[in-house]
C-alpha cells in the first residue's frame, strides 16, 4: 500500500508542476512511468528539415521506400520519431522517423533496417497538440531528478494517433519516451 501511495503522491506533484508550468494544463494531465521497451526492427529514413511540419516529407518517403520494396509495415504497433538536435549552421533539425516491422528486411534507397534492442524509459502520454511537448519536457526533466534517474539516449515519439491518421490535433496521441539510467 506504501509503495501505491507513493505513485500516487509522485502523480499529483507531476500534475501540479505542469499546472504551475503551463497555463493551458487543463488540456491534459500527466503520468509519467517507468518502463521497458521491447527489443523490436524498424524501417528508418534520417534527414533534415526546416521545421516540425515537414517531418511528413520524410514519412512519405519512407512509406514509399517500404512499398517498394515490398516491406510490411506492423500497423498494430505506433511509428517512432527520433529527434537529434539542431544543426544551427544550416538552421535545420535532424530526425530519424521509424516504421515497426514484423522481421528483418533487406533495405533499399535512403531506407536502412536495424533492430532497436530493449530499453527502459520514461514515458508519458499526452493527448492533443505538440505545442505540449516544452512544457511536458519540463515535467520529465523534473521528475527524472526527484527519481534520481538520467537520460541514457536520444529521446523519441511514438505515434498512437496522429497526423498520420487524424485530422484533428485535439485527438492526437503521442508518447514522448526518454531512454533513462540511475544516476551513479
Amino acid at each position: 500500500k506504501e509503495q501505491e501511495l507513493g505513485k500516487i503522491k509522485d502523480q499529483i506533484r507531476q500534475i501540479q508542476v505542469v499546472m504551475n508550468t503551463d497555463k493551458k494544463s487543463e488540456d491534459y494531465a500527466l503520468s509519467i512511468v517507468r518502463k521497458n521497451i521491447a527489443a523490436t526492427w524498424v524501417a528508418s529514413i534520417r534527414g533534415m528539415i526546416h521545421s516540425y511540419p515537414e517531418e511528413g516529407v520524410l514519412w512519405g518517403k519512407l512509406d514509399k521506400e517500404c512499398k517498394d520494396s515490398g516491406i510490411m509495415i506492423r500497423t498494430e504497433s505506433p511509428a517512432m520519431a527520433i529527434y537529434y538536435g539542431i544543426d544551427e549552421n544550416k538552421d535545420m533539425l535532424d530526425i530519424e522517423v521509424q516504421f515497426p516491422l514484423d522481421k528483418e528486411y533487406s533495405a533499399k534507397g535512403e531506407m536502412i533496417i536495424f533492430q532497436i534492442p530493449e530499453r527502459e524509459v520514461a514515458s508519458v502520454v499526452f493527448k492533443g497538440s505538440y505545442s505540449q511537448i516544452t512544457s511536458i519536457n519540463t515535467v520529465v526533466a523534473e521528475w527524472l531528478e526527484n527519481n534520481y534517474l538520467e537520460i541514457n539516449g536520444q529521446s523519441f515519439s511514438i505515434y498512437h494517433n496522429s497526423p498520420g491518421n487524424c485530422l484533428d490535433d485535439r485527438a492526437f496521441v503521442t508518447e514522448l519516451c526518454f531512454p533513462i539510467k540511475d544516476k551513479k
